[in-house]
């Protein structure tokens, strides 16, 4: 088998922003397939189709981060890639890293990485919502797709100092009644919290300027 190093270069910016968005898009589309009728065959089927898919979610907001981890990472960081060498043997090609194209794929790459996560979760959150209805005010408008808009509103909410749904008159499409939907919009708001600072300290070398005291 050839080495790597002598098959044809790629730019690994360009193809991980389309390969990524048409993953999303896909897996998108999977979501909802399997969340809408797996509940119709058994509630107790779905909610574990819905458990298995946000465990999915969660591995792809790490491969996601992970991918940062290793663009950004310098000798003396520790970080030991593999997958960009994975993808490298996957397409054959070797992947050419431009640290400033990489950093824009990066800002870019996170639409494809939620749309990733809060699918999953959505369908976690509808599987319960579909064990306890009654814990929604409108349990009858209870749907897979109110529910992702649901937490597309939680996010676009989580924008400090702007106020997006106050100025534009969108109220939240789910309100709550009981204890146990609200805890699943705190952990959501937690994660995405802290995929969001650890993924900008990296981006930003934060962390590289603090341990060189600059």
């Amino acid at each position: 088998m050839a080495e790597i190093s002598n098959r044809g270069e790629i730019p690994l910016a360009e193809m991980t922003v389309i390969s990524g968005g048409l993953g999303a898009a896909f897996y998108f589309g999977l979501v909802y397939v399997v969340t809408r009728y797996s509940y119709r065959a058994n509630v107790g089927f779905g909610l574990a189709c819905s458990l298995v898919l946000a465990q999915v979610g969660l591995i792809f907001v790490g491969f996601g981060y992970q991918f940062i981890r290793e663009t950004q990472a310098t000798p003396g960081d520790g970080v030991k890639p593999f997958l960009i060498p994975l993808a490298e043997r996957f397409f054959k090609q070797e992947f050419k890293i431009d640290q400033k194209q990489v950093r824009l794929f990066s800002i870019s790459g996170f639409p494809s990485i939620f749309t990733l996560f809060i699918s999953s979760w959505a369908s976690l959150a509808y599987g319960f919502a579909r064990v306890s209805p009654s814990a929604y005010a409108h349990p009858e408008q209870l749907s897979f797709g109110l529910m992702f808009w649901h937490y597309v509103w939680q996010l676009v909410d989580m924008i400090p100092l702007v106020d997006v749904w106050k100025n534009v008159h969108l109220e939240d499409p789910l309100l709550e009644t009981r204890i146990w939907p609200g805890l699943l919009v705190v952990i959501f708001r937690l994660i995405v919290l802290y995929i969001v600072v650890a993924a900008a300290a990296k981006l930003l070398g934060i962390k590289k300027r603090t341990q060189s005291g600059e």
